[in-house]
């Protein structure tokens, strides 16, 4: 796939030029593909690439910079450079919410992401708030028995379990899991996160066996998928 990727790059820079808009998003496929293949750091060039282009082309008020912006700390995040990235979904997300109001699902999605990188900061309170608006854009938007809310609240169950609060932790994957098992296929990622969550917790309640279990069921959902 990688050759493709960078030949479209290298046709869309020839025929138009490094700053224009189709060049930025074979810019942007390129380095999400090198990121979640491992290659970090140009994937982290080529994310900053793709800021500056998309901010010179709309400005640095638009929801295409706030989204760039976001990829960028994406990647970053993905990298261990945890401040940078942390400051920049800060940037983002208020960008979005400037722009298109507290309740867009924009909004919802980058603070899912974002509670992501909070959590990894050990900064549980703070994730725990950005979840909870979250949750709540979701239901609005979808509903509480939504599987975009489900998959936020289930994140939640991550805080519990660094939180040591394990029966609520317990408790709050497995209503998640009930949802989406209701609502989405057998290949939704989701699932196998909330289920090797629950062995997490299974794991520090010192249920080795139902541990092994829910990692033997995350395993056939990666497999599937």
């Amino acid at each position: 796939a990688e050759p493709l990727y960078r030949r479209a790059l290298a046709i869309r820079r020839r025929v138009y030029g490094d700053q224009n808009l189709w060049v930025a998003n074979a810019v942007h496929d390129l380095s999400e593909y090198l990121s979640k293949r491992g290659d970090q750091q140009q994937a982290i060039q080529l994310a900053r690439e793709y800021v500056n282009i998309t901010e010179r082309a709309y400005g640095s008020e638009h929801s295409a910079t706030a989204f760039a912006i976001s990829r960028l700390a994406a990647i970053l995040f993905r990298a261990n450079q945890l401040d940078e990235a942390e400051d920049l979904f800060g940037k983002s997300i208020a960008m979005e919410r400037r722009l298109r109001g507290p309740d867009h699902t924009n909004v919802a999605g980058q603070e899912v992401e974002f509670s992501r990188l909070l959590i990894a900061l050990k900064k549980l309170d703070r994730a725990d708030a950005m979840l909870e608006d979250a949750v709540r854009i979701r239901e609005k938007i979808g509903g509480p028995r939504n599987a975009s809310t489900a998959t936020a609240r289930g994140l939640r169950g991550v805080i519990l379990l660094h939180k040591r609060e394990y029966a609520a932790a317990d408790s709050t994957l497995r209503d998640a899991i009930r949802i989406l098992e209701r609502t989405t296929t057998a290949e939704y990622p989701e699932m196998r996160e909330l289920y090797g969550w629950l062995a997490d917790v299974s794991d520090a309640r010192s249920r080795p066996s139902e541990a092994k279990r829910y990692r033997a069921i995350a395993a056939a959902r990666h497999r599937d998928s």
